[in-house]
């Protein structure tokens, strides 16, 4: 029973991709419907705490002028990284927007219990 009771432990503590999916393709779908409003929801307390939502809103707009709406996404890479402090997942999507196409970089880690977007990093798509 105790090695059961092991095993069930570990198990809570291993990073579930498919949450953080959901909340990347959560907080993208809202912005490709221009729902920004919600999108708090899907950032970290730390990225919350450093962004208001009306910077957020207005970088939203910019980068929705240069590169265009999103017509569609999908992930393309997943990895976990893993130190002393904590695990992060990191996924990578190619969105497709009406004017350049972009490879999107988000760090996505558990806070609050949740999956949240700690970093999100945006180059154009070679």
């Amino acid at each position: 029973a105790a090695v059961a009771l092991l095993l069930a432990a570990c198990g809570q503590n291993k990073p579930e991709m498919g949450k953080a999916k959901e909340c990347v393709e959560g907080l993208l779908n809202n912005i490709k419907t221009d729902n920004y409003e919600a999108l708090g929801k899907y950032y970290s307390s730390a990225y919350n705490e450093s962004t208001s939502k009306e910077q957020r809103i207005e970088k939203l707009n910019k980068l929705k002028e240069l590169l265009g709406a999103i017509e569609s996404f999908q992930v393309v890479d997943s990895l976990v990284q893993e130190n002393d402090d904590a695990t992060a997942i990191v996924l990578t999507y190619k969105v497709n927007h009406t004017k350049i196409p972009t490879n999107e970089k988000f760090i996505v880690i558990k806070d609050e219990g949740e999956y949240k977007i700690m970093g999100h990093n945006i180059v154009q798509a070679q």
